[in-house]
């Protein structure tokens, strides 16, 4: 695939990559009464939430939020919103949809926090991932719950309603030859969906085709992607109607995009409602890998 992107057009000659950039419409809403977000930079030490590795924040209900310093405020509406989480390591460099309720004029952080490791993550079938989260900035009260990185250590999954009016989404999954194509529903309002049970082999792993129950409301849906051996992350917020049915699309083919100076690999998803075909969330890049020429 880099063989390809090298011999590649040029950038001037790349379509620009379909993607909403966040900034919120705050003009009505009080300045004292914004809420902020701020990522970590570095491995660093703190008396209220412990250490943390530099953490960013990609994607806010649905748009794409630039690179920024561990110093920039982002501004959030008081309310629910999607947010997925990212970070880098030596051995991994994973994303996490979560939710997070903002309250008037608080801040907030995103972190990434050391799992316990022990003989229990030995045992067939059990992943080892880092956390990440949402602490009260002065505080350090965690305000999202801990998440792990990746699907294969969660222990704490989405529970579907049982009973009363319901909604439903689910996401869509084919094989290409060997090549998986996907995207599906990774989270519900901060946490995995149940998906595929650990075997002798393999870690738990997501159903990437099924469907959940929802209550009528707002919820943050986030989404994985998989295009051939590239993992994604998406999220958004979704108002759920009694008996919508949500589905979450990708299209057949990565392409190359651009966004400012960078090129791209970027693959196109959208959400539509099933019964009528109205695109609920419009077919948007998601930037899966930055080419380094």
């Amino acid at each position: 695939m880099l063989l390809v992107a090298a011999c590649g057009p040029k950038l001037s000659e790349l379509p620009e990559a379909s993607v909403q950039i966040y900034a919120p419409d705050t003009k009505d809403v009080p300045k004292d009464t914004l809420a902020h977000i701020f990522r970590t930079d570095g491995e660093k030490e703190n008396a209220l939430w412990g250490s943390s590795i530099a953490t960013y924040i990609p994607v806010i209900d649905g748009k794409h939020m630039p690179v920024i310093s561990a110093n920039t405020a982002v501004p959030l509406r008081p309310g629910p919103h999607a947010i997925v989480v990212g970070y880098s390591s030596p051995t991994s460099n994973d994303l996490v949809p979560l939710r997070l309720d903002a309250e008037p004029g608080k801040n907030y952080l995103v972190l990434q926090q050391h799992a316990h490791y022990g003989l229990e993550n030995l045992l067939p079938g059990k992943d080892y991932a880092p956390y990440v989260c949402i602490v009260d900035r002065e505080t350090g009260e965690i305000v999202s719950p801990k998440t792990p990185g990746t699907y294969g250590a969660a222990e704490d999954f989405y529970d579907e309603p049982s009973t009363g009016p319901t909604a439903s989404i689910r996401g869509t999954y084919r094989r290409d030859g060997i090549a998986r194509v996907s995207a599906y529903v990774l989270t519900i309002d901060g946490k995995y969906v149940r998906g595929e049970e650990a075997t002798l082999f393999d870690p738990q792993r997501p159903d990437y085709a099924s469907s959940h129950r929802l209550t009528p409301g707002i919820h943050a849906i986030g989404i994985g992607t998989i295009f051939a051996n590239m993992e994604g992350a998406y999220a958004f917020l979704l108002d759920a109607k009694p008996g919508q049915s949500v589905v979450v699309r990708i299209k057949d083919t990565m392409h190359f995009a651009r966004l400012g100076q960078d090129k791209w690999w970027v693959v196109t998803v959208w959400a539509e409602d099933e019964k009528t075909g109205q695109h609920i969330i419009p077919e948007t890049d998601l930037l899966m890998q930055k080419l380094p020429f």
